[in-house]
């Protein structure tokens, strides 16, 4: 889908996903969350093992909780388990595949048909037919007025649309919550003194504070690329229309310019009451983008963190098993350069 069309379907999914009472997706992502933190129970005080590929499949289980809708998703995601799994697993290849090609054009390796572009289009042709095969599961038990399926027909979207929206939001989902939860972990275990902190405030507020600023350090996406529809100005450089521009999220988000020790994990620094000499700019941090292209599962995103991250901290320490530093690396996002070693401690 293109511009006009495009948008007059974003637009029917802002007014389901982002506006209006939305406590609906709040508590499909309970639902879901309530299932991640009953494979954290059965680790308790030991390293969890696989905790990007579990946090890939609590992804997975939360899109698949909101296009059921809560109810429907408690009483039948034993049901769907198994293809659920082969979807996060999936989904976690495709981007393994698709960061391979980072540097080489996507036009060339078609054509010369290299290793690298028969891995990506096996793992892509792999993962479009298991989010439609799971697709199809979960519509035997979506009712009629519950969960976001049932209010895309209520709508009156085409039906080939709803599946072409539906399974983009099954393979977008995966990596970005996952990292970005692994990097609220690592930060909060890194700190003992602001994690700490956190747990005495489990308010909404200071959740919302804390993956705030864990994506201002870390965001999901690192670049926001935009085709300008007009000639603009900016520093004195006139950049012509049509001109593909890369902004730097990761950067911005780091800028001393911008924010009061930059480099620190520092929750508080969102709230009112926060003494800091620098003002903090309105758009320095853009982690789910802006304007008509911005992330239209935010709010789903938000949800599923700050509810998982609130439950993590009434009931455990969250304490790292590596004291060594863990870099990042900038791919299609933000990722850890090696797996986080961590051990959830029942307080």
């Amino acid at each position: 889908m293109d511009d006009e069309e495009w948008l007059n379907y974003r637009r029917k999914m802002n007014k389901l996903l982002l506006k209006g009472d939305l406590t609906w997706i709040e508590d499909c992502c309970q639902a879901s969350n309530d299932l991640f933190l009953d494979r954290i129970a059965k680790t308790s005080g030991q390293q969890f093992i696989d905790l990007e590929r579990t946090l890939y499949k609590w992804s997975i289980d939360t899109v698949l909780s909101v296009l059921m809708g809560a109810d429907s998703y408690r009483s039948n995601h034993r049901n769907i388990e198994c293809l659920a799994q082969k979807l996060a697993d999936d989904v976690k290849k495709v981007f393994e595949t698709t960061c391979k090609l980072q540097l080489i054009s996507a036009t060339i390796a078609a054509k010369y048909n290299i290793p690298r572009w028969r891995k990506f289009e096996e793992t892509v042709t792999d993962a479009l037919s298991t989010a439609n095969q799971t697709l199809d599961m979960i519509d035997k038990y979506v009712g009629k007025h519950e969960g976001l399926l049932a209010k895309m027909r209520a709508e009156a979207i085409e039906e080939d649309i709803i599946r072409t929206i539906v399974v983009d939001l099954m393979l977008g989902a995966g990596d970005t919550t996952s990292n970005t939860m692994i990097w609220a972990l690592y930060l909060l275990g890194r700190d003992n003194q602001v994690q700490e902190s956190v747990r005495s405030d489990l308010s909404a507020s200071m959740l919302r504070y804390t993956i705030k600023e864990t994506l201002r350090l870390y965001p999901a996406a690192p670049f926001l690329t935009r085709i300008l529809p007009e000639t603009i100005e900016v520093g004195g450089y006139q950049i012509p229309k049509h001109t593909l521009i890369v902004m730097s999220i990761y950067t911005s988000g780091r800028n001393e310019r911008f924010y009061e020790n930059a480099q620190k994990f520092l929750p508080a620094r969102w709230c009112r009451e926060y003494s800091s000499a620098i003002p903090i700019p309105k758009n320095a941090s853009l982690p789910f983008g802006i304007g008509a292209r911005s992330c239209v599962g935010r709010k789903i995103a938000e949800a599923q963190l700050q509810g998982a991250l609130g439950k993590i901290l009434k009931e455990y320490k969250v304490q790292l098993l590596d004291n060594n530093e863990v870099e990042d690396v900038l791919e299609m996002i933000t990722k850890p350069e090696r797996s986080v070693r961590l051990a959830f401690i029942r307080i």
